[in-house]
């Protein structure tokens, strides 16, 4: 009954007054284990509601009290007996590492978020979404041959999943391998026809491979079916400062930006090339160089594609330093 009281209490934002109950639920939990010790079903019980305080913690904001408790529900379940049915215990336990891998994410720890991932992935190695979300995280780490690795085996787990195919043509984009991206990011769109991330990445990769008309095609598809998106915003605007001249409006992605409708690591990148586009190159070099300063995603070659802007930019000022 605490239990039920302390999720419906999470469910409606009362986080401290569910906190207090769950750790009221665990001490009973604790209670039973001590009485029954061979009762597998009451120290997997424990282990759920270790996890559900983790929950509760996480809501707070309290990642590393979260951590702990989910460490404590994980080492409730090794050496369980080999026969016992998966599905009775990787719910919880795959979803709080889940979450804490994904708070690790957001703070670019990302060799963090593959410490719980590698933990999700132990308790449920069938889970297509655990290998995805691991395989991210070794994309921001440059590790393509172990982030490929961990997309495929998610497609071969989930081939309908449109989140796994989206991942494969990311990895395999950030590998330049832009044919193979192309085919994942198409199957994502033969998968569900009005999917924006799919026409919105595809048009992406299709921008670095030159294929512009389709690429514009793309883009204006992803972000007819979704006008808002960051990505969408910073793909068409990527294109309207660095493809042919005849569909260059550099001025439309100034706007873009101003508008806050692109990625914000971009918007310096996307300014600087508007402004050597329009020919004011010390705009340009001031961008462009706060630009070159930004995180470059282990991709090389866009960092390189800042650095040669920001060199025309100051060869155009007469400046040495070109």
């Amino acid at each position: 009954c605490k239990l039920l009281l302390a999720g419906s209490l999470r469910d409606r934002d009362h986080v401290d007054e569910s906190i207090e109950i769950s750790r009221e639920a665990l001490r009973e939990f604790e209670r039973l284990m001590m009485a029954y010790p061979d009762i597998l079903a009451y120290r997997l019980s424990l282990a759920s509601q270790h996890a559900e305080l983790a929950f509760a913690l996480v809501d707070a904001g309290r990642t590393d009290d979260a951590e702990e408790e989910a460490e404590k529900a994980l080492s409730l379940c090794t050496d369980l007996p080999a026969g016992l049915p998966r599905e009775s215990f990787r719910g919880n336990l795959g979803n709080i590492c889940n979450v804490l891998g994904g708070f690790r994410f957001e703070q670019r720890d990302f060799l963090g978020a593959i410490r719980y991932m590698d933990k999700f992935i132990a308790i449920d190695p069938t889970n297509a979404t655990a290998h995805v979300n691991r395989s991210l995280a070794y994309r921001k780490l440059g590790d393509t041959t172990r982030g490929l690795a961990d997309v495929k085996t998610a497609v071969r787990l989930a081939p309908s999943s449109i989140k796994a195919h989206n991942g494969l043509g990311a990895v395999h984009c950030l590998r330049r391998e832009y044919e193979a991206a192309d085919q994942a990011f198409t199957k994502v769109i033969e998968l569900e026809p009005n999917d924006a991330m799919g026409y919105g990445n595809r048009g992406t990769n299709r921008l670095l491979m030159g294929r512009y008309d389709e690429a514009l095609a793309d883009l204006t598809q992803a972000l007819k079916l979704a006008p808002t998106e960051p990505n969408f915003n910073s793909g068409m605007a990527s294109l309207l400062v660095s493809g042919p001249a005849e569909m260059r409006d550099p001025q439309k992605a100034v706007t873009m930006v101003e508008n806050d409708l692109v990625l914000k690591h971009e918007r310096q990148v996307i300014i600087g090339y508007a402004r050597y586009r329009l020919g004011q190159f010390q705009q340009a070099k001031e961008a462009l160089t706060e630009a070159a300063e930004l995180p470059d995603e282990n991709n090389p070659r866009q960092l390189g594609r800042r650095l040669y802007f920001l060199a025309m930019a100051c060869h155009q000022l007469g400046e040495q330093e070109a």
